[in-house]
């Protein structure tokens, strides 16, 4: 008799896994006996075959069988588990209770809570009664899946149902779905129940109220709960600690996160990973690089052996302060140890070449990161256009972007993408450039957002600003560019109002509606170089078109007209300051001391019996 649901499942790849953990269980006489048998009867595989045990185990080593299920089990390796409670019935071998169990958690652990319940169905359709464990397996797969709701169903049922009463591992099951939805009040309101039913909590639920704790930021509450474990004569494990310690570290208390590290030494509790991980990233949000490297160093000498997310935090910290040298160490580091770099690890190499401003290195790292076999991300393109913008190569970063669009041409990803692309080329002043990539977004169906827009534009205003600066006039006239269809590009002999014309135009025209702040961007251009009227005329359309001002955008005409002394116009946009419901009193009240500081004390008392004319008291002036 065969399963169903297993026919589209074994793989050969899966069986030499399984078989493999089989090579590591039972006592050393049935290791050697069945290692010989098995790898004459999974030669075959090569063929096609179907291996069998028959000739391997018999039913009374049907432990052998067990023990290699568990260790898929933890591993989460369904496949594997099935094969071999397969290969037991293929024996003439009545399966038990855990042998059920032990497919039910591989679907737990690889949170597949769909196959942990139809390998349940065939439980029941082998006439095989589900126990405690069972459930508990089940409510284990739902809730590390995020599925919280039928989590709390399955829960329901195993104590409604099939009248059994739910243990600390049914709880731990739950509170362990709450801690990965870093629902707290969730996880305190399930302990609660806990206790108020007498069911006594275990080591792995104070674990899990103390990891709940710490993705909540309550490293008090943690720390509450770690007491609570060790008053109850429980002792704390190496998982209690670590996250106990990254409650405090994600709180910024690292003295007490280095407090209970030694605690943990002095008590003879061997540090997991997580704790060595979690003291380095802590130095990676202070860019702390040597820190990291001596808890990295701590790690070592504790015989701890690193895994990948430990060599990406030690490449991260060093590549955030462009050290490419340690960022080319620490991978060759990798490299003796057998972890091989992916894409997070060159990703960390490109960003040291960036901030060392090393284009070479940046594109021998791209070249070196294809034929090491890691597909680049948008991260990787990301890195080689803004280190390209940056060296003031805008040819070559349009070239790049356009690779990244043809290699990620994800629907979701596209507005992303071309925003970064449009803003990083800004950024680095390649305005022409940037404008050029909106109308690649709209060509491709894709709206940038007012946050590209105000970016090209930004770097506009910062040019007629140097154009000005350097000419002395304050005229701007725009061109047209029939290849950009339209889009504005800008040299001397222009006013600020016109360039605000036609940028908004050329925004709608794109389909985008311009927002407040684009229109501030205009108004403050205008403003610094004292063009009173044309910041009036600015605020006139703005409102024009529908957008409500604001104190600021008030402020910034009163600002320009007080500085060109015209009384009648600042009393008119006082009164329409007041009707919009904002008093302008700062704005006068800087006036008048700048009216003062240059030794026009008639202006300056003028404008203060104006201030007080319109009850506007200001203790300051």
């Amino acid at each position: 008799m065969r399963f169903p649901i297993l026919q589209h499942q074994a793989g050969t790849s899966d069986l030499h896994t399984a078989y493999d953990d089989m090579f590591l269980v039972g006592d050393g006489r049935t290791t050697h006996n069945v290692r010989g048998s098995l790898l004459r009867s999974t030669n075959s595989l090569s063929s096609g075959a179907q291996p069998h045990l028959k000739d391997c185990l018999t039913p009374k080593e049907e432990f052998s069988y067990l023990k290699a299920m568990q260790r898929c089990a933890a591993a989460g390796n369904i496949t594997g588990a099935a094969a071999l409670l397969q290969q037991l019935i293929d024996e003439g071998v009545v399966p038990t209770i855990k042998s059920y169990n032990a497919v039910i958690k591989a679907c737990a652990q690889a949170k597949n809570p769909r196959a942990a319940e139809k390998w349940l169905n065939e439980m029941n359709a082998f006439r095989v009664e589900p126990d405690r464990w069972s459930y508990n397996f089940i409510i284990h797969a739902h809730a590390v899946a995020g599925n919280m709701k039928d989590a709390i169903k399955w829960f329901e049922t195993l104590e409604r149902d099939l009248k059994l009463t739910a243990c600390a591992a049914s709880y731990n099951a739950l509170l362990w779905g709450y801690s990965q939805q870093q629902d707290l009040q969730g996880a305190t309101r399930l302990f609660d129940q806990m206790t108020g039913r007498h069911v006594e909590p275990n080591i792995q639920t104070y674990n899990a109220m103390i990891q709940v704790c710490a993705q909540a930021g309550k490293p008090e509450a943690a720390e509450h709960f770690f007491q609570s474990a060790v008053k109850a004569g429980l002792e704390p494990t190496g998982h209690s600690y670590a996250d106990l310690i990254w409650a405090f570290n994600k709180a910024g208390i690292q003295e007490k996160a280095v407090r209970f590290y030694n605690r943990m030494l002095a008590v003879g509790v061997q540090p997991p990973i997580k704790t060595f991980r979690v003291m380095m990233q802590t130095c990676v949000l202070v860019k702390d690089a040597q820190g990291a490297s001596e808890w990295f160093e701590k790690m070592l000498s504790s015989r701890v052996k690193p895994d990948l997310k430990s060599y990406t935090t030690m490449l991260k910290v060093w590549a955030e302060r462009g050290d490419t040298s340690q960022v080319l160490m620490v991978m060759e580091h990798m490299n003796r140890t057998g972890i091989d770099a992916d894409v997070y690890a060159y990703n960390a190499l490109l960003l040291a070449y960036s901030r060392a401003n090393d284009l070479d290195g940046t594109l021998q790292c791209y070249q070196r990161m294809q034929e090491a076999g890691p597909v680049p991300d948008s991260v990787s393109f990301r890195l080689a256009i803004k280190t390209l913008a940056k060296a003031g190569d805008a040819n070559r970063a349009s070239e790049w972007a356009k690779k990244m669009l043809s290699c990620l041409p994800s629907k979701g990803a596209a507005l992303p993408l071309y925003d970064n692309v449009i803003q990083t080329l800004a950024h680095y002043g390649h305005a022409d450039e940037a404008a050029d990539w909106i109308v690649h977004a709209r060509r491709a169906h894709v709206k940038p957002t007012l946050a590209s827009y105000d970016a090209v534009m930004r770097v506009y205003l910062s040019n007629a600003k140097k154009t000005h600066n350097q000419t002395g006039n304050q005229e701007w006239a725009a061109q047209e560019n029939s290849s950009r269809q339209a889009q504005p590009s800008y040299r001397p002999k222009s006013e600020s109002e016109a360039l605000a014309s036609q940028w908004m135009l050329w925004m709608r025209g794109n389909g985008t509606d311009p927002e407040l702040h684009t229109h501030i961007m205009f108004l403050r251009h205008a403003g610094e170089y004292n063009e009173a009227e044309a910041c009036a005329a600015l605020h006139d359309s703005m409102t024009e078109s529908g957008i409500q001002p604001s104190a600021e955008s008030f402020q910034i005409v009163l600002s320009a007209f007080a500085r060109v002394d015209n009384q009648p116009k600042v009393l008119e946009w006082i009164e329409r300051s007041f009707n919009a419901g904002y008093q302008p009193d700062a704005i006068l009240t800087r006036h008048i001391r700048h009216c003062a500081w240059k030794g026009d004390l008639s202006a300056a008392d003028d404008w203060l019996e104006t201030l007080m004319h319109k009850g506007m008291r200001n203790a300051g002036v």
